[in-house]
């Protein structure tokens, strides 16, 4: 599946479930880069309603495993069906995968929370991603993931879903001068390193590639990325045409405008061979967007890790 494929399965993502009576297709195009306290409350209401009235709990979503089934005989869901607790919170914050999502709606109908919204209008509403969701679903690692992780290897969480994913970052740097465009393939991850955020944090958005060709001195790029709200056109990027690429972009000898910034780089990624090119950050602001290898995760689905259940992430 290519990155826009992919980004396509969110703007047309088809829920059809006979026993819920649901067959609409709808369009997830938010943005939203941190989790909102209605969010949270959100996911908790549809599961604190599901733990009481289809698990029969008592507890409510306090009682809740990780991973459960709804039964019962003339039940509403297929009995056999397993449920992610995690998966169910990540759609409503903006981190979730696809079949996540679609899982999140089902159990929002079955409970009877869009209310007065349509299913439709509820899904549009609550579901979104973020540009680090978005490439860590693609790539099957954690959308929980910053985007330092993918370069650096460090700042991973506690949970569960990221720590898994300590064997497969950080993501070695695209550098086989072998190749024309150093190795640089469909799938492969862009990191964008500009100035500190206000957070301190210099790693500013991540992206995809969907395809390159060319040469070094005159490459021709497009980029899956989500990185603000929109339908498809907002999230498929290119082709960029005539992009001069760097190789061996600390070896680089930067204009003075750049040269702080690159200095930072070296800081941040000591004695790394990077291909990158000069571009900017969400803000405008300069910054270096650097190429790294995904043939690591080429085994994992493209999904997204149940937190807590191993046996249903891959």
């Amino acid at each position: 599946m290519t990155p826009f494929e992919f980004a396509d399965r969110y703007h047309w993502l088809g829920v059809s479930d006979d026993r819920l009576g649901l067959d609409i297709t709808v369009n997830i195009s938010k943005y939203k880069a941190d989790w909102a306290t209605e969010d949270v409350n959100e996911a908790s209401a549809v599961l604190d309603l599901v733990a009481k009235q289809f698990v029969g709990l008592k507890g409510g979503v306090g009682a809740l495993p990780a991973v459960f089934q709804i039964g019962g005989g003339g039940s509403r869901v297929d009995p056999s069906e397993w449920f992610c607790c995690a998966g169910i919170r990540r759609a409503f914050g903006s981190r979730g995968s696809p079949d996540e999502i679609r899982d999140a709606l089902r159990l929002a109908v079955l409970v009877g929370r869009p209310g007065r919204l349509s299913p439709k209008e509820y899904a549009e509403k609550w579901f979104g991603q973020d540009c680090n969701s978005f490439a860590g679903n693609y790539l099957g690692l954690s959308p929980m993931l910053p985007i330092a992780a993918y370069p650096t290897g460090r700042q991973l969480g506690n949970t569960y879903s990221e720590q898994d994913c300590r064997s497969f970052l950080p993501l070695p740097p695209r550098n086989d001068e072998s190749s024309p465009l150093w190795g640089v393939t469909q799938g492969d991850v862009l990191v964008t390193f500009g100035a500190a955020d206000k957070r301190g944090i210099p790693w500013r958005h991540i992206g995809l590639v969907r395809d390159i060709s060319g040469s070094l001195d005159s490459a021709t790029l497009s980029i899956a990325e989500w990185g603000e709200k929109g339908g498809r056109a907002a999230h498929h990027h290119g082709p960029y045409d005539n992009l001069p690429l760097i190789p061996d972009l600390l070896k680089w000898k930067p204009k003075s405008e750049w040269s702080i910034l690159h200095a930072a780089l070296k800081s941040a990624l000591p004695n790394r061979k990077l291909l990158g090119y000069l571009s900017s950050s969400p803000d405008g602001t300069k910054a270096f967007k650097i190429f790294f290898d995904q043939a690591a995760t080429a085994g994992l689905w493209s999904r997204g890790w149940h937190t807590g259940n191993h046996r249903f992430g891959h």
